[in-house]
């Protein structure tokens, strides 16, 4: 019975012990991730371009550390942070130990709401290279595999950007934009994407489809920073290229009442000028 007691009292001391290290590491790991946090933003603030690099590779080596201190939400977390503050760095080496700490998430990580996240950064990488290809079959993965995720939107997005604007592939880009709208409607890109979608119509001379993707932004997004920019295009499309002037009047009009404070206001109030006549002659 002596025997078991001092098992037992042994079994308890270095429960204890784990238990305060762990508290210890836990302690560390937050003070580490706070610190790499406080880098970032003091690097924003400075002019010296090396400065702002060594502050952000300071910073990423924070979140590392963190990391490696930590687990679960928070080791996820460290090393999303630092794989991003080391691809802002930009360098060759940075961002091979940004893409390593992609791939690091994953393993560690496979079914976490990180892992998708690291995914698109992985994408945003390749990218950086000029790796279209392998940047958009990057984003695809997201899409594909982690589709109830929120960064399943971000990457269509980003890569119907890519198909858009370095491949030229205007129907798979258009393609990635509609798949944003249908499946994710609500997401924080969904507007950016009906924004997109219309610039590939206007483009395109489809000028009809392309008022109504703006005018759909201004009635689904009214609050989104696209909206005004959205009507004015539509405005301007009417007036010069469908030479619709009424319709393009009464925008202009609903315009001035909806972005009173718009960059755009003046060419709208010209606008409303020009086509007022041929209001006046249609009554």
């Amino acid at each position: 019975m002596h025997i078991s007691k001092k098992l037992a009292g042994a079994a308890v001391l270095s429960l204890t012990l784990t238990m305060s290290a762990q508290a210890q590491d836990a302690d560390r790991a937050k003070a580490l991730f706070e610190t790499g946090t406080q880098l970032l933003s003091e690097s924003d603030l400075l002019e010296s371009k090396e400065l702002r690099r060594n502050l952000r590779i300071r910073a990423a080596e924070s979140f590392f550390q963190a990391s490696e201190i930590s687990s679960g939400e928070m080791a996820q977390d460290s090393l999303l942070k630092s794989a991003a503050a080391y691809r802002v760095v930009g360098d060759e080496e940075s961002m091979s130990k940004s893409l390593a700490g992609v791939l690091l998430i994953a393993q560690r990580f496979p079914k976490s709401k990180s892992t998708p996240k690291a995914l698109v950064l992985r994408g945003d990488l390749f990218a950086d290279a000029k790796e279209w290809g392998r940047a958009i079959k990057a984003w695809n993965r997201v899409s594909e595999e982690y589709a109830d995720s929120d960064a399943a939107p971000d990457a269509l997005y980003k890569a119907g950007q890519v198909f858009a604007a370095r491949i030229r592939n205007l129907d798979e880009a258009r393609k990635a934009y509609t798949t944003v709208l249908a499946k994710y409607a609500k997401s924080e890109v969904a507007d950016d994407a009906l924004f997109a979608r219309a610039v590939i119509q206007e483009g395109e001379k489809d000028l009809k489809a392309a008022v109504t993707d703006y005018l759909d932004l201004v009635q689904r997004y009214p609050d989104s920073t696209l909206a005004d920019t959205a009507m004015y295009n539509a405005i301007m499309i009417r007036e010069k290229k469908l030479k619709e002037l009424r319709e393009a009047h009464d925008l202009a009009v609903e315009f001035r009442k909806q972005f009173p404070h718009s960059k755009n206001l003046k060419s709208v109030e010209e606008v409303e000028q020009r086509t007022l006549k041929y209001v006046t002659e249609s009554k």
